[in-house]
């Protein structure tokens, strides 16, 4: 398989990352989606190991995930609603590729994004963790919604996440060191036209990404 092909789907998925495990507050029932807002499209900007970027992501409920990121990185999701599975289509505008990829292969990749933090930026824990009530830190930049602080400490960092109930997103995620890692810009609720998650690829050079390494 060509790797280099796959380096978008890479780029397109990056997000701060948030490693954590079980604990008395539990990630999925802090940050839970229960009661959120079928449609919603929402902008954020967020640090990256390369500098900072903006995404903006479209949901239609639990079916469709659209992600456009920096303007040069397309993301469509589809799932059948409630299953953990899905099918990617990552767009590099620049390059003209079309990358077509599963759940299941972009693991076998390493990439072990999941359906929640597609759709709402923030990455279901992996490591021992415990979650607390937190405060806002210092340098919190301004929130566009109201929002309730949350401190998920780890070994050797504490992560503040300041969590929205009425939008059910992340608002704000600081780190240890006091810098952003993500901030929500803006929110919209409210139907999303169905033309907003057509895959459009014509003239794109088009890779299987899941038959190239399922033959790995």
């Amino acid at each position: 398989m060509t790797r280099w092909l796959i380096t978008p789907v890479l780029l397109a998925l990056a997000m701060p990352t948030v490693a954590a495990t079980n604990t008395a507050l539990r990630f999925d029932t802090v940050f839970t989606t229960a009661g959120e807002p079928a449609d919603v499209h929402f902008r954020a900007v967020y640090a990256g190991r390369d500098g900072q970027h903006v995404v903006d992501i479209w949901r239609d409920g639990d079916r469709r995930i659209k992600r456009v990121t920096d303007g040069l990185f397309e993301t469509y999701a589809v799932r059948a609603p409630r299953s953990p599975d899905f099918d990617l289509v990552v767009l590099d505008r620049r390059r003209k590729i079309s990358t077509r990829i599963d759940r299941t292969n972009l693991y076998r990749l390493g990439n072990f994004a999941n359906w929640f933090d597609l759709g709402h930026g923030l990455r279901q824990p992996k490591s021992a963790y415990s979650i607390v009530n937190g405060a806002a830190p210092a340098n919190a930049s301004r929130l566009v919604e109201p929002c309730r602080w949350f401190d998920l400490k780890e070994v050797n960092r504490v992560t503040h996440i300041c969590w929205s109930r009425a939008s059910r997103l992340p608002i704000s995620i600081v780190g240890t060191n006091g810098v952003t890692l993500w901030r929500v810009t803006a929110i919209e609720t409210g139907p999303i036209d169905p033309a907003m998650f057509a895959v459009s690829d014509a003239g794109f050079i088009k890779v299987d990404a899941s038959r190239d390494v399922s033959g790995d």
